[in-house]
């Protein structure tokens, strides 16, 4: 793997090609940095795997200080993406989002207790993912499947979904679902709605495929990636609709775990 990537020109695209084809890569990240976003979950693993870094918590020089460790002398920091809000040169009151590379991260093997400190860090678990925490949450309802067409093994409709009964993999399709609502392929009027049906389910079937492979539900990720092939009409997802992919995953992911209402 390279490890010598440009982070000041990086594609999510390029991160999300590494993830697919490296068995257990995307479940090894959100396992072990699911507290972050989903992009950062795969660049810091990504970083971690070609510089020999063995996976485990992350954190600030600084943290990590107050947590009683320092960071081993050579160790080289790893980079995620932050986020920083612009002006509108045009415009004062709006504003937007640029994701900046910042080098300021180090994994609990580049650091060691501090002298004359005793090492009480205790390794967080992986809080349980919910649905019915991430659809409230997510302000997604759950209906009665209600189409005849027995061909049809899933429906979003505002900011409603809904599963046939006789779907043979009524989670990955809910979480197809929910991505056509969070994107706004069903929001009426919106220009994510007027987007082609090869793009919408590309992007649907991206976040599904994701959120199955952070969760451990592998069983499904074969006919998952067969049908993202079926509809894409490029060689590979197009950056913008990849960067949408990881934000609507991000959101499903978060919105599932217990804090997320409270």
């Amino acid at each position: 793997m390279d490890n010598t990537v440009d982070f000041t020109e990086f594609k999510y695209s390029k991160l999300l090609d590494e993830a697919i084809t490296n068995e257990g890569f995307i479940s090894q990240a959100y396992n072990t940095f699911w507290n972050y976003s989903f992009g950062n979950q795969l660049m810091v693993t990504y970083q971690c795997f070609g510089r020999d870094i063995p996976l485990g918590p992350v954190s600030t020089y600084k943290k990590w200080k107050e947590l009683g460790r320092t960071v081993k002398k050579g160790e080289k920091a790893l980079t995620m993406l932050m986020p920083i809000s612009i002006k509108d040169k045009g415009d004062p009151d709006k504003k937007f989002t640029l994701f900046k590379p910042v080098k300021r991260w180090f994994v609990i093997s580049q650091t060691e207790v501090a002298e004359g400190e005793i090492d009480g860090y205790v390794m967080p678990e992986v809080p349980r993912w919910d649905k019915e925490t991430a659809l409230e949450a997510l302000d997604v309802a759950e209906i009665r499947f209600d189409r005849v067409e027995g061909n049809i093994m899933g429906f979003a409709r505002s900011r409603n979904v809904a599963i046939n009964p006789i779907n043979p993999a009524p989670f990955k399709t809910l979480i197809h679902e929910i991505a056509h609502v969070l994107l706004k392929h069903t929001t009426e009027g919106s220009s994510e709605s007027i987007l082609s049906t090869d793009v919408k389910e590309v992007e649907a079937e991206g976040v599904a495929y994701l959120v199955n492979s952070c969760l451990g539900m592998k069983e499904n990720l074969s006919s998952s990636r067969a049908y993202i092939q079926g509809w894409l009409r490029t060689d590979s997802i197009p950056e913008k609709s990849v960067r949408r992919i990881f934000t609507t995953t991000s959101k499903i992911l978060k919105a599932g775990l217990p804090s997320a209402t409270d």
